[in-house]
């Protein structure tokens, strides 16, 4: 008996790394400046907001985003964490940071 190689056994496509160097600051008021590095092989990023351990999503972004600033009345402290995603699911999230908004 002769097996045919299933072609789509062999291509998996892996989860991204978890985006690293997450920090952000507010240096307006009312806006949360939020960056990060940039992963290989991400499809979009996934950005949430709350206060930890309450988060809601705040932005789906696409591959290649380095950035991203939110308009939210302040001041408040608001904790952020992002992962990205790819057709392989998705990457662990990111550490929470809290950004105390102006």
């Amino acid at each position: 008996m002769i097996f045919a190689a299933n072609p789509y056994l062999f291509n998996t496509v892996t989860p991204p790394a978890t985006p690293g160097s997450f920090s952000g600051s507010s240096t307006s008021p009312g806006y949360a400046d939020l960056t990060w590095t940039d992963v290989v092989g991400e499809s979009e990023y996934e950005l949430e907001y709350g206060t930890a351990p309450s988060f809601f999503p705040l932005a789906t972004l696409p591959a290649g985003t380095i950035s991203y600033t939110h308009s939210i009345t302040g001041p408040v402290d608001v904790d952020y964490r992002i992962r990205a995603n790819n057709a392989g699911g998705s990457s662990a999230w990111s550490s929470t940071i809290t950004v105390s908004v102006l």
